[in-house]
């Protein structure tokens, strides 16, 4: 069996987590945007502010940016806004049918014997199982097994369970800007060769992958969203699939904040990735007419 520490971590981030390394592919805009993860959205004739945060969605438990201006944040407004309601009592259990392949397919048959070996033994060392029983998962899912191991440290922490926490705590609800179903489906849309070509890639580089996510973290720490998003754009086999898994949700979730946060102040966090870029949320929001703007820590 997949050890079940593994299992609560994987199924926490597994779309968030994938969707976190996911940038805008076209020319850096020129305006730079401003070194900050926390920002502050007003105008356009809110009452109050609402605010937004970047997101890493795992991420070593002592490089995690959490300080009392991010939690006065929270504390100021009346609900936490994430990217799915991961609340959600169902969510899980929907989470592992919405992970499986049509049918049960395992993907195995479709993967060079060379290449299913490498895969078997991998998932086996890592997770205590292969090819054989992990083969009926969407190849997007398996990839998005491979985040924890990316880090090396023993304590693991999730910016959105930390936020569900503090919501609770102050007994604020909890909604998403997009159902499970939803996202599971941008995924589905992808060409299952991609898919597995990627995953096969994930495995086989997994050490330089490990670098780069390390790198990735500290340019993160150092709140740098123009970084992350030049960071990204050297990765062309996500171009195929940019509008749909990022440029076109951050469009259409300006119209799903701007109802949000004029019925009641929010604290939103979503993926750092969504920030950034000219078509970043930052950036969408102003042009509809918000003053959005950094809070400095």
């Amino acid at each position: 069996m997949i050890k079940r520490n593994k299992l609560k971590v994987f199924y926490g981030i597994v779309l968030s987590a994938f969707c976190n390394l996911l940038f805008t592919n076209g020319q850096l805009y020129a305006q730079k945007t401003e070194h900050s993860l926390l920002w502050e959205i007003s105008g356009k004739d809110l009452k109050e502010p609402s605010y937004l945060f970047g997101t890493i969605h795992i991420i070593c438990e002592d490089d995690m940016v959490m300080n009392d201006k991010i939690k006065d944040a929270l504390k100021s407004t009346e609900q936490l806004v994430l990217e799915l309601d991961m609340d959600d009592p169902s969510m899980m259990v929907e989470m592992q049918k919405l992970s499986l392949n049509p049918g049960m397919e395992n993907i195995s048959s479709s993967i060079s014997e060379e290449d299913l070996k490498l895969l078997d033994e991998f998932y086996k060392s890592k997770y205590g199982v292969g090819m054989q029983q992990l083969g009926i998962m969407k190849p997007f899912v398996l990839m998005s097994m491979l985040y924890p191991f990316y880090l090396s440290c023993e304590k693991q922490a999730s910016y959105e369970t930390s936020f569900m926490e503090m919501a609770k705590s102050q007994s604020k609800e909890t909604i998403g800007l997009e159902t499970l179903e939803f996202q599971m489906g941008i995924f589905d849309k992808m060409d299952k060769e991609d898919q597995i070509d990627m995953l096969v890639k994930s495995v086989k580089e997994f050490d330089s992958m490990k670098g780069e996510f390390g790198e990735m973290i500290d340019i993160y720490r150092s709140q740098d969203l123009d970084g992350l998003y030049q960071m990204f754009k050297k990765y062309p086999e996500y171009e195929k699939y940019e509008a749909e898994l990022l440029s076109n949700r951050n469009k259409d979730w300006i119209g799903k904040i701007g109802k949000i946060i004029s019925e009641k102040p929010s604290f939103i966090a979503v993926g750092a990735g969504h920030l950034g870029s000219e078509n970043g949320v930052v950036n969408l929001l102003k042009e509809a007419g918000y003053k959005v703007k950094p809070v400095k820590f």
